[in-house]
């Protein structure tokens, strides 16, 4: 009986470790698109340059939400911008 109990328990064990390792790995996948939400998380070093955006597609694109904006008082450039190497910039 007790064979039986401690071939259980590392079993079970062994399976924690391997779901939590594919939890893990999937949790923190960079390229895995959110099925619900349709997002995508990139993480990048931080280094000083130009700051590029370019989507394609194929097919007919069609926005959620769209705004105008004006900047009229603004004008310049960001000498600055305070963040450590691999921080999240929300955008």
């Amino acid at each position: 009986m007790r064979k039986i109990i401690r071939m259980v328990a590392i079993l079970t064990a062994l399976a924690a470790v391997v779901g939590g390792g594919w939890w893990y790995y999937r949790s923190r996948s960079a390229s895995a698109a959110s099925a619900t939400g349709g997002t995508y998380t990139q993480i990048v070093t931080v280094k000083q340059g130009t700051l590029n955006a370019t989507i394609s597609v194929v097919g007919q694109l069609v926005a959620q939400q769209s705004a105008d904006l004006s900047f009229e008082r603004m004008s310049g450039t960001a000498k600055h911008l305070r963040c450590l190497p691999q921080s999240t910039i929300p955008g």
